[in-house]
C-alpha cells in the first residue's frame, strides 16, 4: 500500500516519513531466505538496501522483530538524498536503542512520536534532541568515538564535506536560540501558497482530502480530529498532556530558492503538508482489538495505533517477546515491563549497540545519493 494524497507543493521538497506502513523486510524476503538461514553452521547475513525510504518505519520494525526469524546478522545500507534525513534516520536509532534503566518504554514511545511527527514538542523532548546532537557531533567528527560508542554506525561512505554539513546538522538542533528556527510560521506561509484562494475555507478542504483522497485509500483509522489538528497546526501526536510549544528542529532543512535572479539557500519547513506522518505506524497493526468500531467510527486512532506500533517494537526489541495487548489509553501510563536487563548495553549505558546477547546482530551503513 502507497498513501500520498498530493503531489509537487503539497509534498513538499524533502520526504521526513513515509507514505506506506512499516514492513518487517525479513518477512519480505522469507520466501527467498526459506531453508538458508545458517550458511557452515553460523549465522548468515541478509544486506538490505534502503533507497529513500524517508523514514526509519522499516528498520525500527525488521530489527524490532529479528527475533521472530533464525538468527542471522542485518546489514543495512540506508541511502537518501538528503543529509537531514540521515541525520533523523541516526538520531531514531538511538532513540530505539537507549537502555531501559535510562529511558522506560512508555516515555521512548512518546518521544519517539513528537520527534517523528510534530513541529511542536515539548521541553524535555528539546533537552533530549540536544543531549543527542551533542553526542552525534562527537560520533561523526571522532572516529575512535564512533567506534567505541556506535559500532553498529558506519559513515565511511560519506564524504568529509558531506561528515561536517551532518555536524552543521546536528550544531543546529542543539541551538537553544527559538527564533532561529519559527516553524510555526513557516508552516503557515506553506499552508497559505499551497491552498491559495481556498485558505479561508480550508477546512472544508482538509474534510475532503481527509475523506476522498486518505479514507479512500484505505487509511480510515486516521480521524478527522488527528488530521485536521495536523493540517492546521503540524502536530500529529498529542500522547500526553503538555505544552507543545518548542521548534522540532530535525524538520529543519535547506532548500536553493530564486532571490533576485540568483539562487540562494534558505532553511525553512519544506517537507509534507497534505498527507501526514500517520501512515507509516498508525494504519495498520497486528493487533485486530484496535479496528472496533462503534456505530460504524473506529474506537481508536491512527495515533492509538501508532502509539502502540511502537510500544509494541520497542518492548518486542527489549524483551524478544511479542507485545500482549493492554485496554489502556496511550495517557494511562499503565504499560510497563518487568525486565530490567536491557539487551542493547554492552554493559555500560552511554554504548548504543546490539550485544550478542540479543538475537540480533545488525549494523547501519550511511550514504548520501
Amino acid at each position: 500500500m502507497h498513501i500520498a494524497e498530493g503531489t509537487g507543493e503539497g509534498l513538499g521538497a524533502i520526504t521526513w516519513w513515509g507514505f506506506s506502513p512499516a514492513k518487517d523486510l525479513q518477512k519480505e524476503a522469507d520466501r527467498v531466505l526459506e531453508g538458508k538461514a545458517t550458511v557452515d553452521g553460523g549465522p548468515s547475513e541478509l544486506s538490505i538496501l534502503m533507497v529513500g525510504a524517508g523514514d526509519s518505519r522499516h528498520l525500527l520494525s525488521t530489527i524490532c522483530q529479528a527475533q521472530r526469524w533464525p538468527k542471522r546478522k542485518l546489514a543495512f545500507y540506508i541511502v537518501e538524498n538528503n543529509l537531514e534525513v540521515l541525520a533523523r534516520h541516526m538520531l531514531f536509532l538511538i532513540l530505539m536503542l537507549e537502555s531501559p534503566k535510562r529511558m522506560g518504554l512508555q516515555e521512548k514511545t512518546e518521544m519517539f512520536l513528537e520527534l517523528f511527527g510534530n513541529t511542536l514538542i515539548r521541553s524535555s523532548t528539546v533537552s533530549y534532541l540536544s543531549e543527542t546532537a551533542n553526542f552525534l557531533i562527537r560520533a561523526v567528527t571522532d572516529p575512535e568515538f564512533l567506534r567505541l560508542m556506535l559500532p553498529c554506525f558506519n559513515i565511511t561512505a560519506l564524504k568529509f564535506k558531506e561528515r561536517d554539513q551532518l555536524e552543521a546538522i546536528f550544531k543546529f538542533w542543539k541551538n537553544p536560540d527559538r527564533g532561529v528556527f519559527p516553524i510555526d510560521k513557516f508552516w503557515d506561509a506553506r499552508l497559505r501558497r499551497y491552498l491559495g484562494v481556498r485558505y479561508d475555507s480550508r477546512f472544508g478542504a482538509y474534510d475532503w482530502d481527509l475523506m476522498m483522497k486518505l479514507h479512500d485509500r484505505g487509511a480510515k483509522l486516521i480521524s478527522n480530529r488527528e488530521y485536521t489538528r495536523w493540517r492546521e497546526k503540524g502536530i500529529a501526536f498529542e500522547p500526553r498532556e503538555g505544552i507543545f510549544e518548542e521548534a522540532n528542529k530535525s524538520l529543519a532543512s535547506g532548500l536553493l530558492l530564486m532571490h533576485n535572479g540568483e539562487r540562494r539557500s534558505a532553511r525553512g519547513y519544506w517537507g509534507d503538508i497534505v498527507t501526514g506522518p500517520f501512515v507509516s505506524f498508525g494504519i495498520e497493526t497486528e493487533e485486530e482489538n484496535l479496528k472496533k468500531t462503534c456505530n460504524g467510527v473506529f474506537v481508536n486512532t491512527a495515533q492509538d495505533i501508532s502509539y502502540h506500533s511502537l510500544m509494541a517494537l520497542f518492548h518486542e526489541l527489549l524483551t524478544g517477546k511479542k507485545y500482549s495487548y493492554l485496554q489502556a489509553k496511550p495517557d494511562s501510563g499503565s504499560i510497563t515491563t518487568s525486565n530490567d536487563s536491557s539487551p542493547l548495553s554492552t554493559g555500560d549505558d552511554s554504548v548504543v549497540s546490539l550485544s550478542s546477547s540479543s538475537s540480533t546482530e545488525a549494523s547501519f551503513g550511511f550514504c548520501l545519493m
